[in-house]
């Protein structure tokens, strides 16, 4: 049955995915892969176990699966006047967990969100967020999201937009949105067409920014170095040789960059770590 959706859509694509593919024994993809990828967009819809039933926000959100890309889409909840409700985690924070879960597992991930109306199916997905996702998408060079023009408009139309600064650059995110500085940050986006003042999706201290935790050890990377040895790692996990060096060095510097300026930003609220 098909289903018209009024909602913010994610379209993620794997980094590597043909050298992942061609690299590996169909032996090694099935017993090391494929069980991962079965579960990626399971794990990020229930916050990794911890909202199985998916309880914390209005509705549910919902995925689609497909060769190397994974698509994740939320209706919103709209009052008589249109303003769009949304409470506790969103597909903001499970777009960051997917990310998250993805890198750690050695399978970058590369995505877009957008805003619009769209039908979906048992069988396909159709509408211009989609297209929008898809084409953002692709020109990114790193591993990580932004959001699409149109999600930003839609975040900008709920509230009167205040300038925010970040990295010397003002920006318009929200002034009260509960994303800003957390989860949404204005970046210059490294693109094939060079890089344009846009907003990224900070994911990888996700766990420390939704635990309040500092100094878990394998979480905190704020040595650079540390970084760029760790994003490195993951660009190449599963044997996933490059055809193209200068092409995987740019991303994983631009990805390493993004994590590196994302440390920096202070927190409203974190504890200690005290555990041995």
């Amino acid at each position: 049955m098909n289903r018209k959706i009024m909602g913010f859509l994610a379209f993620f694509d794997i980094l590597g995915f043909k050298n992942l593919i061609q690299n590996n024994s169909l032996e090694y993809l099935e017993s090391n892969v494929a069980k991962m990828l079965d579960t990626l967009d399971v794990r990020a819809k229930t916050m990794d176990g911890v909202d199985g039933k998916q309880m914390l926000s209005f509705e549910q959100t919902e995925s689609i699966v497909f060769s190397d890309t994974i698509i994740l889409y939320e209706r919103c909840i709209k009052s008589a006047g249109g303003q769009i409700f949304q409470i506790g985690p969103s597909i903001i924070d499970k777009s960051a967990l997917l990310l998250r879960i993805a890198f750690e597992a050695g399978i970058p991930l590369r995505g877009a969100i957008s805003f619009g109306e769209y039908v979906v199916s048992d069988r396909y997905i159709l509408g211009k967020p989609i297209v929008e996702a898809s084409e953002t998408e692709k020109a990114l060079e790193w591993s990580g999201a932004v959001l699409c023009k149109t999600a930003i408009d839609e975040w900008n139309r709920q509230l009167p937009p205040q300038r925010v600064k970040f990295l010397g650059m003002e920006d318009f995110l929200l002034e009260n949105s509960p994303f800003r500085g957390e989860l949404l940050v204005p970046y210059s986006i490294p693109s094939k067409n060079g890089t344009y003042s846009g907003v990224a999706l900070r994911w990888d201290d996700l766990l420390l920014l939704r635990q309040y935790l500092t100094g878990v050890p394998g979480l905190s990377f704020e040595d650079y170095d540390k970084i760029h040895e760790r994003v490195t790692k993951q660009f190449y996990a599963h044997d996933k040789k490059p055809n193209d060096e200068a092409k995987i060095r740019e991303k994983i510097n631009n990805t390493a960059d993004f994590i590196a300026e994302c440390y920096k930003i202070p927190i409203s609220c974190r504890l200690s770590y005290t555990g041995g």
